[in-house]
């Protein structure tokens, strides 16, 4: 496979914005490929990055032509495989820190990515310098290809249907070092996912869908996936596991409230 990991400048961001529109468009005729695009404070400095992956063993695929014309600060773009992948990723997440995740999904639209970008920046100003540090906003595509397939076989349970793709799923990913600073954080984290919201519902580009495995603990994620999935999803329950031993089991996450 190819897989690595392209930096640019900041100031990069609107033809990073662009390539990530025609990435979108052309994703489901080439399945093979995927990336991650995230803006974050690093060593005293905003960047932008792209992580990205293509399932063949093919260099300069065309559907990340776009990407590669932009001038980067470095690129580790390599022929690779999947576990070298995921340790180069790891080392953009070191352990030992206190960390949160907030998230929205919107349509995929250019300008509201701009007006995202904008607000974190504005409210993470005063949490880069906290100890620690490092905040991140990344974006990942939900292609019209992607929602087709995981709807097959009876459907699925998270309420998106194809017509409202492509969606952009949208992650803000912050972490810092001392206790004392969390309610500043999450504070501000709230913000940026609440003005974004506001400024998504004016340009009729916001979702309801809230990704599980992104969402903070505050988040209604079965309310995202509309009330006929969340039934369904309570009546499988009470089908399949009556006395809630999975449900009961299973310490803190997002359930069902049935008991």
């Amino acid at each position: 496979m190819l897989g690595g990991v392209i930096n640019y400048p900041i100031t990069a961001n609107a033809s990073l914005f662009a390539a990530y529109q025609q990435f979108v468009a052309d994703q489901p005729s080439d399945p093979d490929a995927a990336l991650i695009l995230s803006f974050v404070f690093l060593q005293g400095t905003w960047l932008a990055s792209n992580n990205f992956e293509y399932a063949k063993p093919v260099r300069n695929p065309p559907i990340f032509q776009e990407f590669f014309a932009i001038p980067a600060l470095s690129s580790t773009e390599r022929i690779t495989n999947l576990t070298d992948v995921t340790a180069e990723l790891t080392t953009y997440t070191p352990s030992g820190f206190r960390e949160t995740y907030i998230t929205a999904t919107f349509k995929n639209n250019a300008d509201i990515q701009r007006q995202i970008l904008e607000i974190f920046l504005e409210e993470m100003d005063p949490i880069k310098s906290l100890t620690g540090a490092l905040p991140a906003l990344v974006m990942q595509p939900i292609s019209r290809g992607v929602i087709d397939l995981f709807s097959k076989n009876g459907g699925n349970a998270l309420g998106l249907a194809e017509t409202e793709g492509p969606l952009m799923l949208v992650n803000l990913a912050v972490s810092w070092s001392d206790a004392a600073d969390d309610a500043q954080v999450y504070s501000a984290t709230q913000r940026v996912i609440d003005r974004s919201i506001t400024v998504a519902e004016k340009l009729g580009v916001a979702n309801k869908y809230i990704y599980q495995n992104y969402a903070a603990k505050d988040q209604d994620v079965l309310a995202g996936y509309g009330e006929v999935n969340r039934q369904r999803l309570i009546k499988i329950s009470e089908k399949y596991d009556p006395k809630g031993v999975f449900q009961k089991l299973q310490p803190g996450y997002f359930k069902l409230g049935r008991f």
